[in-house]
Order: C-alpha cells, then structure tokens, then sequence
C-alpha cells in the first residue's frame, strides 16, 4: 500500500482542464530549428526566431500586435524565414542559445547568429530592428555606444541604472561587458549605500552561462570571508550566485555546531530555497524562519481565495512558482524559469523591501498536471501542499519537531485532503524522516488509502 500511495502523490491530478491552444501567427513557417536553417540558407534569407513561451504575456501580445502587421508580414515575407518555438518544448536549443528570458527573438546568417532582442517590441520597432541587423548593426553595439556615451557617477541611483544595463547586456550574451560593469559597481557600493544583495540574480545569471564570468566571480567571492561579520552577507549572496549549496550546507552546519544555528535565520530567504533545492533537509531546516506563522498566513489566504472568482488571477500574497521537471532526485533542477525583461530606465526606483515568502518549484508529474490546469485553484493548493511538505521535512530533518508538528497541523487545518496527507509523508521519507513520528504517517497513509482514488 505504501508504494502505491507515494506513487499516486507525484500523479496527475484527474482531468485537468485542457489548455487553450492559440493558432501561431501565419508569418511563421512550421519548420523546426535545423529544418528552417536550410531553408534560410537556400533562399539567401535571414533565420528569425521567435523563442518564446505559451505562459508569457508579452509573447501573447506580440502575437496579436506584431507578428500580424500587414506591413511588417509583407517584409519578413520578403527577407526572412522566420520560425517561432515554444521553449518549453525546445529545452536542449534554448541552452544551446543561452536563452534566459522571453520573448527572445534571435536572426542569423550565412555566419551564424546575426543579433538578438529580449522583450516586447511593436511592428515599427520590430521592423526597424529587422533593416538594422540587414545592414550590419547589432543590438549588443548600440547599448554599449550607450553606455559608454552616458556620464555615469558613482552615486546610488547611478549604480541602480548601471545594474540594470549590466542585467540587460546579459540578455544579450554581452557577458564579459557585463561582469566587468558589475565589478565596477560592486567596488563602488559600500560608499554611496547601494546594496550588493541587488547584484545576485546577474551574477547568478553570468555563473551559469559564461565559464569566464563564472571565474571572475569566484575570484571575487575569493576576497572575502563567512568568518568576518562585515563580509558574511557578500559571502553568501556571492555562493548562492554560485550555486555552491555544498559550501553553504557546510557553513549552516558548522553554525549550528557552535550554538549559532538560530542566528542563521535572518538570512533564511536567502540560504532555505537553495539548501533545499538540493536536498540539504537538515540545514534547509536549521535556517528556516517563522514557518508557523508563514503557514498559517497562507492557509488563511487560501480560505479567503476559496470565496473568490476562481477564473481570475490569484493575488493574495502567494504567487504560484514556476514548475520545474526535474522528477529525477540526483539531477540539478533547471534555472528559475526566464521572465521577459523590460528595458533598462534611468529613472526606476528601487523596489521597496517586503516579507517575503518562500515558494519552491515543484517537480515531477504533479507539476507538470498541476501547470496545465485552468484551475487557479489548484494551482495554489498544490502549491501550498508541497511547500508545507517540505517546511514539515526540513524541520524534523533539523531536530525542530515541535514546529513541524504545529507546521502539519496547520496546513491540515486548511488543507484536510489525502493529497497533504501523502505529500507530508512523502516528502519526509525523502528527507529521511519517515520514522520520526511513524504512528502518524502511518496513521495518514492509511486515512489517505481509504479515500477514493481520485482524491489522490
């Protein structure tokens, strides 16, 4: 019976509403990558990929906009091959590309890739961009010639239109230009207040698609130390940029060695996600802060959005991750899913700082069954599940029973269904927890077993 409940907890949930399928624009040819390359080839034409998602709005937006411009159609018609692709369907090119958010349109040429774009851009702008890469001129050249055209300071405003330039240039495979601006303003924030947390998500971004870039930041990283107060916080974001969960599993678990575990949760947004991703239960547990009153918050949330139109777009301060397929354990899950990435402004403001709240993506057949749902619903009751399951996990790998047991009592009270049930127990086999309270996972298997199959 065990095996047949953990089974049925990663399964499909029953008839998921089917998705709604959207006729591709007619400017592109159904041909896929290698098959349009000939053909651009042959012709003497340009390749225009159109790399995009069936979740991006911005793509969405420029199918009804862009891609159906009379006069823009009748040039690419003229000049082009163009092909658009779902990323999601196309995992091994969007690496190959070292594609990072959508929509991305890429040309190429006899010699290879000619220019790209990231974002939404209207028929004008689209055909204007298109007659650019004809004559030569790259996207990476002009935002560059920009940069270097402005007068830049090191105040803090400077520094936060800076970054943006840097996180933009990634988009466009300006790599080493890139890391070089985020150097630059790392060694001039201490003086003018601006924090170096805001430069992760780059230097993460660069870690994982350029070698070089990668070395350079773990030359940085080099220069300063966990053990120096003043430089903890750069030691961890720079590791978490890394993607070194080895080295900050080691470092929670030798805090806590020394009686500083409790002392590790001031940077549990930080340190939980990571560790947890990787499987490090103990120390994901360890750092992890306030998950009663998280649970509790949510679960609220949850009989609250139960009242509500259910056809609309949940915002009651959980927002739905992105599910990753990564059903094997032992494999690295994929980078966070891209976003479409708005151009940079000189005259953006920093995003004021609130509570955050920790979600991770889930995995296997459950997510992928739970992403194809219509069910705005659903979506966020298996979210909740399977971030309560792993919160439940993490404290009982850590010695935190106490909490655990509140934490399950809690998203029991909210969500009293077999599937939380199976997910709780689930969860703590894979952390290696399933004797730690044994008579109430097997009480809640067996409560989950006597339900009827489709409320698995």
């Amino acid at each position: 019976m065990l095996p047949l409940i953990l089974a049925l907890s990663f399964a499909p949930s029953p008839a998921p509403a089917a998705p709604i399928i959207e006729e591709r624009p007619a400017i592109f040819a159904e041909l896929e990558f290698d098959a349009a390359s000939k053909q651009a080839a042959a012709d003497g034409k340009l390749l225009v990929l159109d790399a995009m998602t069936s979740w991006c709005g911005p793509c969405k937006q420029m199918d009804h906009t862009t891609w159906i411009d009379a006069g823009l159609v009748e040039w690419m018609r003229a000049n082009t091959i163009a092909i658009q692709l779902d990323m999601d369907e196309h995992e091994a090119l969007k690496n190959q590309l070292r594609i990072t958010a959508f929509p991305t349109i890429i040309t190429f040429d006899a010699e290879g890739e000619a220019d790209r774009i990231v974002g939404y851009r209207d028929a004008e702008a689209m055909g204007d961009w298109l007659k650019l890469v004809q004559r030569g001129s790259t996207e990476l050249e002009r935002m560059l010639a920009e940069i270097a055209a402005r007068d830049w300071t090191d105040s803090k405003g400077d520094l936060h239109a800076r970054a943006r330039f840097a996180a933009e240039l990634i988009y466009l495979t300006g790599y080493a230009e890139s890391t070089e601006m985020l150097m630059q303003i790392w060694r001039a924030a201490p003086a003018a207040g601006f924090e170096r947390a805001r430069l992760r998500g780059s230097f993460g971004d660069l870690a994982r698609l350029d070698a070089a870039s990668r070395k350079r930041i773990e030359d940085l990283r080099s220069t300063v130390a966990p053990t120096n107060p003043a430089e903890l916080s750069d030691w961890l974001n720079l590791s978490v940029a890394l993607g070194d969960d080895t080295g900050l599993d080691a470092w929670v678990l030798s805090q806590n060695a020394r009686g500083q575990g409790e002392a590790t949760r001031r940077f549990s947004d930080l340190l939980y996600p990571t560790l947890l991703r990787e499987h490090h239960f103990r120390s994901a547990g360890i750092c992890l802060s306030n998950p009663i009153d998280k649970f509790e918050r949510d679960g609220a949330n949850l009989a609250k959005f139960d009242t509500l139109d259910q056809t609309q777009p949940a915002s009651m301060g959980m927002t739905l991750a992105t599910p990753i397929d990564a059903s094997a354990s032992t494999k690295k899950p994929a980078a966070p899913a891209p976003k479409a990435a708005p151009a940079p402004k000189d005259d953006a403001k920093p995003v004021k700082k609130t509570e955050s709240i920790m979600m991770m993506p889930m995995i296997g057949a459950e997510a992928k069954a739970t992403s194809d749902s219509a069910d705005t619903g659903v979506m966020i009751r298996a979210q909740y599940r399977w971030d309560a399951s792993n919160a439940y996990a993490a404290l009982l790998a850590a010695g935190r029973t106490d909490e655990a047991v509140v934490v399950a009592d809690t998203v029991l009270k909210y969500e009293d269904s077999p599937k939380a049930r199976v997910a709780l127990v689930a969860r703590a086999l894979q952390a290696g927890q399933g004797a730690s309270r044994q008579d109430k996972h097997v009480a809640w298997l067996d409560q989950a077993s006597s339900a009827p199959t489709e409320n698995l």
